[in-house]
């Protein structure tokens, strides 16, 4: 659950640094995306966002703090709910993170169905308590760099069947050069071995796959302070929309399916023309 305290104390930590600056040589956000950020910042939001590096994550929740808004509750795989990070003060589900075990929901093996049940009702108790949500309609990072090439519709439909009157945000994220840029190729090889393991009932051999494929995570941002001090890493981007009801993207009387299309649509348009400004 989030904890307003202990968020603070690690905001505080970060911006000594400040932490962007340990892997890029900016966070560059334009005047107009810290206006639309302002907008009626009182009013409970979607925030949708193209999904292609972890420190979209992180880049988000740094800008959000600093900008005195309320943080929206993301999604995010169990990969971040290791104890690692906890012994690193790193907590995410102190500092708005809600954990979705995607590869059990992809299997639809046992216990899918009552982590998806649970899912649900977390997400339906914490819209009624008036939470903001920012999910990642492309699940995992996109390795090659598009702009909403999956849209995993699950918890936004939750929402939308909810009937709350939300506000629709969308935000770009774009970066001169993604952390994990010259692991991707390692990260892929290691998530197929380890879907193939499972698939052949191997989970001594998945779960070797997996802890190679977190240690490759882990690396690309251990030595990113390094990479940096020898080579120009560039900028990371942050733009973000004019907030607008969300109801009037979906429309009111179209089907669930239609109104998930209609977002989608919408979404991916705007999220591009704004990363082709960067």
């Amino acid at each position: 659950m989030y904890d307003p305290k202990y968020a603070r104390l690690v905001a505080q930590r970060m911006d000594r640094i400040p932490a962007e600056k340990l892997f890029f040589n900016e966070l560059n956000v334009d005047q107009a995306s810290l206006d639309n950020l302002h907008k009626n910042e009182n009013h409970q939001r979607l925030y949708i966002g193209n999904h292609i590096s972890h420190a979209d994550y992180a880049l988000a929740w740094i800008l959000f703090h600093r900008q005195g808004i309320k943080m929206p509750m993301i999604p995010a795989g169990e990969n971040l709910n290791l104890k690692i990070f906890k012994l690193l003060h790193l907590d995410f589900g102190k500092l708005c993170g809600f954990f979705v075990d995607r590869d059990l929901i992809d299997s639809n093996g046992h216990g899918s169905f009552s982590h998806r049940k649970n899912l649900c009702r977390s997400i339906k108790y914490m819209a009624n308590q008036g939470e903001s949500f920012f999910p990642f309609p492309d699940g995992g990072r996109d390795y090659e760099d598009r702009t909403l090439a999956r849209f995993k519709s699950g918890i936004i439909e939750i929402l939308i069947k909810q009937d709350i009157p939300l506000d629709l945000v969308n935000v770009a994220f774009h970066y001169d050069n993604r952390v994990e840029e010259q692991y991707f190729s390692l990260l892929s090889k290691f998530k197929e071995l380890k879907i193939e393991a499972k698939k052949r009932g191997n989970n001594v051999a998945a779960s070797i796959y997996e802890a190679a494929y977190l240690a490759c995570d882990g690396l690309s941002f251990l030595t990113r302070p390094l990479v940096k001090e020898f080579s120009d890493v560039g900028k990371a981007h942050i733009r973000i929309d004019e907030p607008i009801p969300l109801i009037e993207v979906v429309g009111a009387s179209k089907s669930l399916d239609e109104k998930v299309c209609a977002l989608r649509d919408f979404s991916k348009k705007r999220i591009c023309e704004m990363r082709s400004s960067c």
